[in-house]
């Protein structure tokens, strides 16, 4: 096969912080979600209460954003839209004081709804996924390598990394939005494995942004005081095993 192939392994050390979005002004969120459930977009605003909210997906193909959901006047500025959204797409919430978004509007952070294949169906996700944008020198296509060996959360993690890559390669990164900080579960056990994805697509976006993630200095090592001898060998050719 011609095709140059790219592999990206998963992220395993580092700190334990907790972020939630429901804490963090104008940040989108997907609440509550499980590798059982679906995205549900949340988000919390420090405007006013009397705007409108705007669910919108980011279109990866035309790089700009479309609204999925137009939540009426006098919406809370913190809550949740309740109907799920469509898994492997960015989301955020635009809040605008009228309804053709032209007026004092404001935009959250980003959110992954993450793509979850079921365990008996994870065959179905490819082995390698073509990436957007990216060739060799010589213009040959680069594939990311879907690891079809590994465990069925490796499987996924990998996929919706690729799929993440893919959905902002056509855009200037700069212009989009920081995503809403995730779970840190490199130093704890996280409660559902899609807080796993979660991390690691955030992990990659923000490498994509080149702001990777600081992994933390390893803790000093503590050692005994040092002991001064009373004296020390000098070691000289003029004074060979000599003193002071």
């Amino acid at each position: 096969m011609n095709n140059r192939a790219l592999a990206i392994g998963l992220v395993v050390a580092a700190i334990a912080i907790e972020c939630r979005a429901a804490d963090i002004a104008d940040s989108a969120s997907c609440e509550e979600m499980t590798s059982a459930d679906q995205c549900r977009i949340g988000w919390n605003f420090s405007r006013r209460v009397d705007s409108y909210y705007l669910v919108q997906q980011f279109d990866p193909i035309g790089a700009n954003w479309r609204t999925v959901a137009t939540l009426p006047k006098g919406t809370p500025n913190r809550g949740r839209y309740e109907t799920p959204v469509e898994a492997a797409y960015l989301y955020r919430v635009l809040a605008c004081d009228d309804v053709q978004e032209r007026k004092d509007c404001s935009g959250s952070t980003m959110v992954w709804a993450p793509f979850v294949q079921p365990e008996e169906s994870v065959h179905l996700i490819p082995s390698r996924v073509p990436l957007v944008k990216k060739d060799i020198a010589d213009g040959t296509p680069l594939n990311a390598v879907v690891n079809k060996e590994g465990e069925w959360l490796t499987q996924v993690i990998q996929y919706n990394v690729y799929l993440m890559v893919n959905a902002i390669a056509r855009a200037n990164i700069a212009d989009l939005p920081e995503m809403t900080p995730v779970k840190d579960i490199r130093e704890t056990t996280p409660d559902d494995p899609i807080e796993q994805v979660q991390f690691n697509v955030y992990w990659a976006y923000s490498a994509e942004r080149g702001a990777p993630i600081d992994t933390p200095e390893p803790e000093p090592e503590v050692r005994p005081p040092h002991e001064h001898p009373r004296s020390h060998p000098i070691g000289t050719p003029e004074n060979p095993g000599g003193e002071i």
